[in-house]
């Protein structure tokens, strides 16, 4: 046998470790590239739910807005398109929120099908409200649900949270001056002179993916929705901002 072939085969010492480090460099590279694509995954199923939080949302409360003030005639004449007063210690009442606080929508109608805004039984002729706020329940935020029946002077039901992760919202009433039937303003609740004179609805909504923890970078985030003042958050969580405005089909009826 010749002793050079003996010599010279298998791997030396410094090929060894050329070989592990490159296996290491290769390693290394195929995990950043699997946790970049895990992150880049998790990113796009927040915007994801995101999106469709807030379209669920606006949805909802476009539907009931455009129908405020609905009531077949053979019922009574067109009532208030939201509730202002009489609101008694149980307060069904649209608010305006106070600094930082979401707003409540309570949208006042005889609804053509019988049920309130959670599902539940209401009285053919009976008149309603949907009180619209933002509930939070196990570190979750929601848009909720929770409808006055002023037939009867009492709650239909429990409230109930309809979309998660919207953080906040906020509205504004497009006011119509004089004889013209054109929006030159939108104020807040508390700003509202004449409510006969609200002829649209401008929504603004915060919203996330809906998640108790958030998967996104913890850090600082400011927001700005409509009147609100500015919104600050520092947690992990993804947000978008979501806006509508909708008319009031009744509005350019009502006087």
């Amino acid at each position: 046998m010749n002793r050079d072939a003996i010599n010279h085969s298998g791997f030396a010492l410094i090929e060894l470790l050329i070989a592990m480090v490159l296996g290491l460099l290769l390693m290394t590279g195929a995990i950043q590239v699997m946790l970049s694509s895990k992150q880049t995954f998790r990113a796009n199923e927040d915007i994801s739910r995101i999106q469709e939080n807030g379209r669920f949302a606006l949805d909802v409360l476009i539907r009931d807005v455009r129908m405020a003030g609905f009531r077949d005639p053979a019922n009574g004449d067109i009532p208030a398109f939201f509730l202002t007063d009489a609101c008694g210690t149980v307060d069904p009442c649209t608010n305006n929120g106070a600094t930082v606080v979401s707003d409540r929508l309570a949208i006042q109608s005889d609804p053509d099908n019988d049920v309130d805004c959670v599902g539940a039984a209401i009285g053919a002729t009976d008149l309603i409200v949907k009180v619209y706020s933002i509930t939070t329940a196990n570190g979750i935020n929601s848009l909720s649900c929770r409808t006055w029946n002023v037939t009867t002077n009492a709650w239909v039901s429990a409230s109930q949270a309809l979309i998660d992760g919207v953080d906040n919202m906020q509205v504004l009433y497009g006011i119509k001056v004089g004889t013209d039937t054109s929006i030159t303003q939108y104020v807040s609740s508390n700003r509202v002179a004449d409510w006969t004179r609200v002829g649209a609805v401008r929504i603004g909504l915060l919203v996330s993916e809906g998640n108790a923890t958030g998967q996104g970078e913890s850090r600082q985030r400011d927001y700005v929705l409509l009147d609100s003042p500015t919104l600050s958050f520092t947690d992990n969580h993804t947000r978008r901002i979501y806006g509508t405005t909708v008319s009031i089909n009744n509005a350019f009826n009502a006087g």
